[in-house]
């Protein structure tokens, strides 16, 4: 859960540097770098939040299904 947390801001810095490099890759013609930039560094936190909620949700889940049921168990 915090490897979630702290990809987050990288996956900003990472966007911020990237995104402009990939654009012109793929052909496009930035007139305003800067706002393509910042764009890039509010995309890219989102998807990774996305992909990694995918991945570690399941086994977040069943750790707490585990802890709960050892709970009930004590009882």
């Amino acid at each position: 859960e915090i490897a979630l947390w702290l990809t987050l801001p990288l996956a900003g810095v990472w966007g911020y540097h990237v995104t402009v490099p990939i654009m012109n890759d793929a052909g496009a013609v930035l007139t305003n770098e800067f706002a393509w930039r910042i764009c890039g560094a509010l995309v890219f936190p989102i998807i990774t939040f996305l992909v990694l909620a995918v991945i570690t949700g399941p086994f977040l889940v069943l750790v707490d299904a585990r802890n709960a049921v050892r709970n009930i168990e004590a009882r």
